[in-house]
């Protein structure tokens, strides 16, 4: 009999494949640009890091993050600090972007690494202690039409308990204002990837993140904008509730 987290892995690997399989018969746009190349950066400062509902860091952090992109593969790093010196993270993300009539369908993989947990970045094991933990995901945004994007991530290695994890979130406007609603359903129990010394591992499957972002770009030239955020975020599985100020820098 399967385990709960195999059959976690194999349904979304299946939805996966199936969606590939979908975009494969519908997508007439696929290599039909030219390839492009371009790059970017960004530094954005937030009050606090809640990620997926999971209170990661109490105390503002500045994240870093580089952008480089070639036709429909992107790669970005992104290290993330807080002003104490506490929680430290870097991110290595690969993605690849395919474009159909149905909307855009983006798989990616996600490496982690917390050099503050004083591991070699060299360590590889795949047992929960080593370095690195990786996170397949699938993003699909829907046409301008429907402002809809859905995501699903499991992690496939250095996690004993292959945490899932998926979100659908809604786009819209008010005036200047861009917003989103969201919700989050994380698919593990007593998953310790999704705990912290702030945020207990949820005992049940449920919502672990449910809310509101607005975001505003104060004009400062004419040339250039300072992009200002705030974010309410409830996490009814655990029983918290967040707000989060940002600022971004591009």
């Amino acid at each position: 009999m399967k385990k709960p987290q195999t059959r976690v892995i194999i349904s979304l690997t299946k939805t996966i494949m199936i969606a590939l399989a979908l975009v494969s018969f519908t997508s007439n746009k696929l290599f039909s640009q030219q390839p492009a190349l371009g790059a970017g950066v960004q530094v954005d400062v937030h009050s606090s890091l809640i990620w997926r509902g999971v209170a990661l860091e109490r105390n503002p952090i500045v994240q870093t993050t580089f952008l480089l992109r070639y036709d429909q593969f992107q790669t970005a790093f992104f290290g993330t600090q807080t002003f104490g010196g506490g929680f430290n993270a870097t991110l290595l993300q690969l993605q690849y972007a395919i474009t159909s009539e149905v909307g855009i369908f983006t798989p990616s993989l996600t490496d982690y690494y917390f050099p503050g947990n004083r591991l070699p970045i060299f360590s590889f094991a795949n047992d929960g202690t080593g370095a690195h933990t990786l996170e397949a995901a699938l993003t699909y945004q829907a046409p301008k039409s429907v402002p809809v994007r859905l995501f699903a991530a499991v992690n496939i290695f250095n996690d004993p308990k292959f945490s899932a994890y998926c979100e659908a979130t809604y786009s819209f406007s008010i005036g200047k204002i861009e917003a989103d609603t969201f919700l989050g359903v994380l698919l593990t129990p007593h998953s310790a990837w999704y705990s912290s010394p702030h945020s207990p591992a949820a005992r049940q499957v449920g919502i672990n993140a449910l809310g509101f972002r607005a975001s505003y770009a104060v004009q400062i030239t004419d040339k250039w904008s300072l992009p200002i955020a705030v974010a309410l975020i409830l996490n009814p599985n655990a029983g918290y509730a967040y707000a989060v100020a940002s600022i971004s820098f591009r």
